[in-house]
């Protein structure tokens, strides 16, 4: 397997499998290609004819990682997995070993490219219903991005587009939750 970082500047169909053509110049030929570039899927496809036109929008998501105080941290077995409440999910990250638990606190979904500070706060305190634990929680980074949202499709977008060219993205605010299972469908 190869790994290499990258902007690939285009996607060729060749006699067997495909060429991506690099920004720095250069290029990788595969025999698959899985395209999850987010908002970049839909330029790499522009100039091929699809059944359906690939149409996304980019939506401003914001999310925590959060540490719990010792006294906080739950048993293994009593956490549910990821729980979704109102539009926010809140997911466990435990540490092997480690006395404190890790949570993510994600999932705004925001018009525009530019965070606002109040859906931040909004987030963090789950509009002002956050219980007294995840109040106390030690905020250890913040993440804010661009996602990509199928407009007028089901997300996410799982598709096998030509002999060796699956799509898989579109995932806009579950991509967390849905990565082992589209792991699984690729």
């Amino acid at each position: 397997m190869l790994f290499r970082s990258g902007w690939v500047t285009s996607l060729r169909r060749q006699r067997v499998g495909w060429r991506l053509q690099l920004a720095g110049g250069g290029a990788l030929e595969a025999e698959w290609v899985v395209l999850c570039a987010g908002l970049g899927n839909a330029a790499l496809l522009e100039d091929r004819a699809l059944p359906e036109p690939l149409a996304l929008e980019p939506v401003l998501g914001q999310a925590f990682e959060l540490e719990l105080d010792p006294a906080d941290s739950p048993a293994d077995d009593l956490w549910p997995g990821a729980v979704q409440w109102r539009g926010m999910n809140l997911i466990a990250r435990p540490s092997a070993g480690a006395a404190t638990w890790r949570l993510w606190l994600g999932a705004t979904l925001e018009p525009g490219q530019h965070a606002a500070p109040e859906a931040l706060q909004a987030l963090r305190t789950l509009g002002g219903e956050a219980p007294e634990w995840l109040l106390r929680a030690r905020q250890r980074r913040v993440w804010q991005g661009l996602r990509a949202r199928p407009v007028g499709q089901p997300a996410p977008l799982l598709r096998e587009l030509d002999d060796g060219l699956l799509l898989a993205g579109g995932h806009y605010r579950n991509g967390v939750l849905l990565a082992p299972a589209t792991a699984g469908w690729v």
